[in-house]
C-alpha cells in the first residue's frame, strides 16, 4: 500500500486570488500603501511626509509578508494587545453570594432536627454499650472448673434456649419424586406434573433445573394418574397410573415422546 503525505495547515491555507498575492496581503498593502500616498500628498511639511509615508508602506509590507513561527504579524500584534488588557492575576473571593437555587430552600422544621439528634444520641449510646460488653473479661478455665465443682448450673443464654427447643419432625426424604427427561436422556426443567384422582387434581408439581419433581406431603392410599405437560408445547408425555400404599414409593422416570 502506497503512503501519501498528509498536507498540514489545511484550514489556514490561503489561495492567491490577486496575482501572486492573497486577499489578506492585498488588503494590507492597499490600506497602508494607500495611506502612505495620502500622507505624502496631504502633509505639506517636506521630509516629514516622506518619512511617514515610507513607514506606513513598510508596515503594510511587514503585515502582508512577514511571518514568525508560521504566524503573520497581525496575529502577533492582536495577541499582544489582548494580553496587555487582560488580567494576569485572579483572586478567590471567599464571601460569594449563594446561587439562586439555594436561596429559596425553606428551613428544616425543629421536630425533624430534634428527632435526628435523639436518634444520633441513641446510636452513640448503643455503640458505647457494645464496646463495654466487648471489654468485659471472659471467664477463665479455672473459673469454669470451680463452677462445675460447686454444682451450680451455668446460666443459659437465649440462643441456647432457642437451640434446645425441639424442632418439628420433618421428613428426611420426599414422599413421591422422580425425573422428567426427553428421548435423549436430557433433563427437562419447568415441566408441570399433575397428580390426579377421579375427582380431580390433588397435587401440582414442577421440575427444577435438573428435571426433578418431588413432594414431601403424603398422599392417601389409592390409585392416581400422573400427567406431565410442557407449558411451551415442545414435549409430550403419556399418562402414567401409579398406586399409593404403605410401602415407600420408588422414583419415577418420565420420558417424553418427540414428534418426528
Amino acid at each position: 500500500m502506497n503512503e501519501h503525505p498528509v498536507p498540514r495547515q489545511i484550514t489556514t491555507f490561503e489561495f492567491k486570488l490577486i496575482g501572486f498575492l492573497t486577499l489578506r496581503q492585498f488588503i494590507f498593502l492597499a490600506l497602508f500603501v494607500g495611506g502612505g500616498v495620502l500622507v505624502y500628498y496631504g502633509v505639506p511639511i517636506p521630509y516629514l511626509n516622506i518619512a511617514v509615508a515610507l513607514c506606513m508602506g513598510l508596515i503594510g509590507v511587514v503585515y502582508a509578508f512577514l511571518k514568525i513561527n508560521e504566524r503573520p504579524m497581525d496575529v502577533w500584534v492582536r495577541n499582544f494587545i489582548k494580553k496587555l488588557f487582560t488580567p494576569s492575576q485572579f483572586y478567590y473571593m471567599k464571601k460569594n453570594e449563594p446561587p439562586s437555587f439555594l436561596t429559596d430552600i425553606p428551613p428544616q422544621p425543629q421536630e425533624i432536627t430534634t428527632t435526628q439528634i435523639i436518634a444520633r444520641n441513641k446510636l452513640s449510646s448503643y455503640l458505647e454499650s457494645q464496646k463495654k460488653a466487648e471489654k468485659q473479661p471472659r471467664p477463665t478455665l479455672k473459673q469454669t472448673t470451680t463452677l462445675r465443682q460447686s454444682g451450680e448450673p451455668p446460666k443459659k443464654n437465649k440462643t441456647d434456649e432457642i437451640k434446645q427447643t425441639p424442632t418439628t419432625n420433618a421428613p428426611s426424604q420426599p414422599f413421591l419424586f422422580g425425573t422428567v427427561r426427553n428421548s435423549k436422556h436430557v433433563a427437562l426443567p419447568n415441566i408441570l406434573v399433575y397428580i390426579k384422582t377421579t375427582s380431580g387434581t390433588v397435587r401440582l408439581l414442577k421440575t427444577n433445573v435438573h428435571g426433578v419433581f418431588a413432594t414431601f406431603h403424603t398422599l392417601a392410599t389409592g390409585e392416581y394418574s400422573l400427567e406431565a405437560k410442557d407449558p411451551k408445547g415442545v414435549y409430550f408425555f403419556d399418562t402414567m397410573d401409579i398406586k399409593i400404599d404403605d410401602q415407600p414409593q420408588k422414583p419415577l422416570d418420565i420420558v417424553s415422546k418427540e414428534l418426528i
